[in-house]
């Protein structure tokens, strides 16, 4: 079973673990535009999986950015709005 997240990161579920894998656009060997998959974590259940997803985009999002902590604090809050409304709204 697969659960499709936001921001084209994915849940594959097997009867031993939750697998957290990011879809991305790679090159084949020849050069060629190919679709790949890079695995972020294996976890026991999916809420753990959920808040890695979080994590990582939090990162994604804030990557590169010269911030107080104040400023820091007040985008990491709106991130974490952002990401729970785009899981709720695929739900």
């Amino acid at each position: 079973m697969r659960i499709i997240l936001a921001e084209n990161y994915v849940i594959d579920i097997d009867p031993l673990n939750y697998t957290l894998k990011k879809k991305y656009i790679g090159k084949d060997s020849s050069g060629n535009d190919k679709a790949a998959e890079k695995v972020c974590g294996y976890f026991g259940n999916v809420r753990e999986c959920v808040e890695e997803f979080i994590r990582l985009a939090q990162i994604e999002k804030l990557k590169g950015m010269e911030l107080s902590l104040e400023g820091y604090l007040e985008r990491l809050e709106k991130e974490n709005k952002r990401i729970a409304d785009e899981i709720i709204r695929m739900m």
